[in-house]
């Protein structure tokens, strides 16, 4: 298993008529169905809780209540469709926890496309920016992102902007 790699990778043909996991994501439980191959062959993550959940159950359901639906929405985009697809019209705290959840998750295709949309959000606004990330990181200690943010051109910075 990669996680460099994407559905292009696997292939379409390996995906039809394949069995799809219930993921049920925050509070309110909202219900997304990927495709098991495609999910277990990029999260690592996915393929071992899975085989632990068919010891118990006859379903593939994996419950996930800390994770955020936005979060997971991005996730599922970067999933099927690659970094291409990703936009600047989430907010940059769902990107800052994308990029938290990739390092979790050790998805190093997914982090760096999540630095590339908040970078692009701090060119937008860097005021507001640079304190949704600051919010988010104090949320994440163990986050990589720390020591990325730090080396981020900032407002004062001639080459930031450009």
């Amino acid at each position: 298993m990669d996680a460099n790699l994407s559905v292009d990778d696997i292939g379409a043909s390996q995906l039809t008529g394949s069995k799809q996991v219930i993921l049920y994501v925050g509070p309110k439980r909202k219900k997304y169905t990927p495709h098991k191959a495609l999910l277990c062959h990029i999260v690592p993550f996915f393929n071992k809780l899975l085989e632990e959940n068919a010891k118990t159950s006859a379903t593939s359901e994996v419950y996930l209540p800390e994770l955020d639906s936005a979060v997971i929405e991005l996730f599922t985009v970067w999933l099927y469709r690659g970094a291409d697809c990703l936009s600047s019209l989430n907010s940059l705290t769902d990107y800052v926890s994308l990029h938290a959840l990739a390092g979790k998750w050790r998805l190093p295709k997914l982090q760096n496309s999540a630095i590339d949309q908040i970078y692009y959000g701090l060119e937008g606004n860097p005021t507001q920016g640079m304190g949704a990330i600051s919010d988010i990181l104090k949320a994440h200690p163990s986050s990589t992102l720390h020591g990325k943010v730090e080396r981020l051109p900032g407002p004062s910075d001639p080459s930031f902007g450009h």
